[in-house]
């Protein structure tokens, strides 16, 4: 199983190819969210139903700016202080208006974003210049790798491995719906 560099991730991504890597406390598998035929790879490979939906990781906030310039001034506040360095990773339910499809979203109106702090992901969304689907590298209901090897023992050479070390958090994010404030997962 062939280990890559980010600029090779990057070339992968937009080739439709799905990539693994390590995020702040778990393995990820990211894909461009707006190739459909990546995204149904993504949820084949995880043996996921597709209406769950799928989160988007950016590197910085003006890379989702454009899905928050409408939130009310009191929420995008909220958002921004969630997302300083030194706080729990947190991804935020937001209206997609439009902007993604509903194969990423479930069906759903809304789209859920998470500002990553992890210096791997950050350089992959940096590189590719905009934000890109990150979910656990397991498969549906199976607890997510927690190393390269463990990623690799379940994905093979279905996905390619952008290596890393796991950043320190102890769990993955919580998700707070951005318009009612409801914690999803805490």
């Amino acid at each position: 199983m062939q280990l890559i560099n980010s600029a090779q991730a990057v070339a992968l991504l937009q080739q439709g190819k799905v990539v693994a890597y390590p995020t702040e406390a778990v393995w990820g598998l990211g894909c461009d969210p707006h190739n459909v035929d990546a995204l149904h790879k993504l949820f084949l490979l995880k043996g996921r139903s597709s209406d769950k939906g799928l989160v988007l990781v950016a590197s910085q906030w003006a890379q989702v700016t454009p899905l928050l310039q409408s939130l009310p001034e009191d929420v995008q506040h909220n958002i921004r202080q969630s997302w300083q360095l030194g706080t729990r990773a947190t991804t935020w339910l937001v209206p997609h208006m439009g902007l993604y499809n509903n194969v990423l979203t479930g069906g759903r109106p809304s789209v859920a974003i998470r500002l990553c702090h992890h210096p791997v992901v950050q350089q992959l969304c940096d590189l590719y210049g905009s934000p890109i689907v990150s979910t656990s590298a397991n498969l549906s209901g199976q607890p997510p790798a927690l190393s390269l090897e463990a990623a690799q023992a379940v994905f093979g050479a279905q996905v390619h491995y952008l290596p890393g070390a796991l950043g320190s958090a102890s769990a993955p994010s919580r998700i707070v719906d951005a318009l009612s404030g409801e914690i999803i997962r805490a």
